[in-house]
């Protein structure tokens, strides 16, 4: 089930480090390389600063996705625990996390897990070649705090789905809401996997238009 949490600590991946220095090796003696190696560099730098805390904007908008803060970044009464739709499981803190004894726990652990699927997100982007702005980076983040296997998949992913939506002509938060939707869909059978949300597409695609435009607001908040 792609709705509900999954593992994905037992995968063994190349780590950014050693990809970056692969990219320096055969980009560094041409005139484009210097430029895209830039490029690759920037990368992770974005992704710490927009997770680097609870409070961060980065974290902030996944909390907003969650329901569990405003745009602006005040905790809701959700934040302090609430029942989680998929599994029935007490979530707790910014992220709906069900691993902490404590709100405060929570969230520290789930952000270290969300920069490393972040991390993960990255260097699938990078392998693919899809480009992501901030907004593209948060919605892929906030997939994977929703549901690690619908963002993760190494068949049928966030990014390869964003891919797909590109090609067929789908751009901004229309290719971001086509690619959140199908990643609930199994890459091999096409079946819709998110019993949370009664595999129902209508209401997967309410749900991912929600969190699309939460996110949206906080962006725009400061703005």
């Amino acid at each position: 089930m792609r709705y509900t949490p999954y593992d994905f600590n037992n995968i063994k991946l190349l780590s950014f480090a050693a990809v970056c220095s692969l990219a320096l090796v055969g980009l560094a003696n041409t005139n484009t390389g210097v430029a895209v190696l830039h490029k690759v560099q920037q990368v992770p730098a974005t992704l710490t600063r927009l997770l680097a805390t609870p409070t961060a904007k980065g974290a902030v908008a996944i909390c907003a996705a969650e329901g569990n803060c405003t745009a602006t970044g005040q905790l809701t009464r959700y934040a302090a625990g609430h029942s989680d739709p998929g599994n029935g499981a007490w979530n707790v803190g910014r992220f709906s996390s069900q691993h902490g004894d404590s709100p405060g726990e929570a969230d520290q652990k789930q952000l270290a897990r969300l920069r490393s699927q972040g991390e993960r997100l990255l260097n699938t982007a990078k392998r693919e070649k899809v480009s992501l702005n901030v907004e593209e980076i948060i919605n892929a983040v906030d997939l994977a705090n929703q549901s690690p296997l619908a963002a993760l998949d190494p068949q049928g992913g966030y990014v390869h789905r964003l891919k797909q939506c590109r090609h067929q002509g789908k751009q901004g938060k229309a290719a971001v809401l086509c690619a959140r939707t199908r990643s609930y869909r199994n890459p091999v059978t096409g079946v819709l996997e998110a019993p949370g949300l009664g595999n129902s597409p209508a209401r997967v695609n309410r749900d991912q238009q929600r969190r699309i435009d939460a996110i949206s607001d906080v962006l725009e908040a400061d703005r």
